[in-house]
């Protein structure tokens, strides 16, 4: 029997949610950025700092995120094995979502792996009520290792939602600056940036430049 139940991305307070750009998949996603040129940093390089990021972002108390460690120390293979497919789960809806932003067709492999994983989710997920509705919540069996591959499934059942929901679906983007994915809940639709404060003054200072260096060059250079 499962020694605790990780519960689903919805029981995050909203400001959290913001910060993860409206879903826990996308916050998962972006622990890599900048995605383009040639300094991108990964936040994640092991279990533990994907057990760090649970933590940080809500999904786990502190309890849970000290017994997570200790199993990944009792069973290291299984947390290399669970971080790696976590990894592939990551790459695979950032794929999946740089597409959709793109308005190209996602590639199957990629929506195969999420629903692969989602489908183990829902092995083992259960419904709880709350205060309005109900959600999912998991727990793991007594498979050896198996309490290591919870953190996979809130993010993979979150990928789900997002992808059959019809009007978050629409408002998936990518920023062309950095390549940062987020939901464009804006009141036109017309978000960009990532930040406005970030890759947006970049590119109006890019621009800016460019426009006095036009002015400036001698018409026989231009």
């Amino acid at each position: 029997m499962a020694q605790w139940l990780l519960r689903s991305e919805h029981h995050l307070p909203q400001e959290t949610l913001n910060s993860l750009e409206g879903r826990l998949c996308v916050g998962l996603v972006n622990t890599v950025h900048p995605r383009s040129g040639r300094h991108a940093h990964d936040s994640l390089t092991g279990y533990p700092d994907l057990v760090g990021w649970n933590r940080s972002v809500g999904m786990l108390t502190e309890e849970q995120e000290h017994h997570l460690l200790q199993e990944a120390c009792t069973h290291p293979q299984e947390a290399i094995k669970t971080f790696e497919r976590a990894i592939a789960l990551r790459e695979a809806i950032y794929s999946v979502f740089s597409a959709v932003a793109g308005g190209s067709v996602p590639q199957s492999e990629d929506l195969g792996l999420i629903q692969r994983i989602f489908a183990e989710a829902m092995a083992h997920a259960s419904l709880f009520p709350t205060a309005h509705d109900f959600s999912w919540e998991w727990g793991a069996g007594d498979e050896h290792g198996e309490e290591l591959k919870q953190l996979l499934w809130p993010v993979a059942n979150s990928a789900i939602e997002l992808f059959t929901s019809s009007e978050e679906w629409k408002r998936i983007k990518e920023c062309p600056g950095c390549g940062w994915l987020f939901l464009d809940t804006s009141k036109n639709g017309n978000r960009r940036w990532c930040s406005m404060d970030e890759c947006g003054s970049r590119a109006k200072m890019r621009r800016r430049y460019a426009r006095k260096r036009s002015t400036r060059l001698p018409s026989a250079q231009r």
